[in-house]
């Protein structure tokens, strides 16, 4: 069972209820959130999606896209990846952050320290346009995250603005 989510004038309430009821459909393998352009979502409404996650046991397959979001923060990107962190049966992942005002580099590096225990992840696709503060040492502190994930094939890493 596959499940796509778009929205417009979505806020952390209604982030909420679709936590309250995409929770219960256990055989849920592939979600796809898009918030692209939404500025009333906030790391509130991540902590929703990140519940939302963790319940979905049969999931494999994630992609967030947060694009022009400027509500996110590091710390709801850092809530995220500890939740991706916890699903056993995910297999590959999509994950974007474009242009996000409150959320900076670090982020980055927050999402990968929760995804260290995704064991049976294979792919990973992240997307950071707007990450000019990237430093060489916060690059190579984003690979050593990637050492836990014995079955990782395929990473994508893309900062181009």
């Amino acid at each position: 069972m596959n499940s796509g989510f778009y929205g417009d004038g979505i806020t952390d309430k209604g982030l909420k209820k679709i936590r309250e009821r995409l929770g219960k459909v256990t055989s849920l393998q592939t979600i796809r959130f898009s918030f692209s352009k939404l500025y009333r979502v906030t790391e509130k409404g991540l902590l929703n999606i990140a519940k939302t996650l963790k319940r979905l046991k049969s999931l494999k397959h994630v992609e967030l896209d947060f694009k022009q979001c400027s509500t996110i923060t590091n710390v709801g990107v850092y809530n995220l990846g500890k939740a991706l962190g916890t699903l056993k049966s995910l297999k590959t992942q999509s994950l974007e952050i474009v242009s996000s005002r409150g959320m900076k580099c670090k982020g980055l590096k927050k999402l990968c320290k929760g995804l260290k225990n995704s064991f049976s992840l294979q792919t990973i696709n992240l997307k950071f346009p707007w990450c000019i503060d990237l430093s060489n040492t916060e690059l190579c502190d984003i690979g050593d995250c990637f050492k836990t994930l014995l079955f990782l094939k395929k990473v994508s890493l893309d900062f181009s603005g």
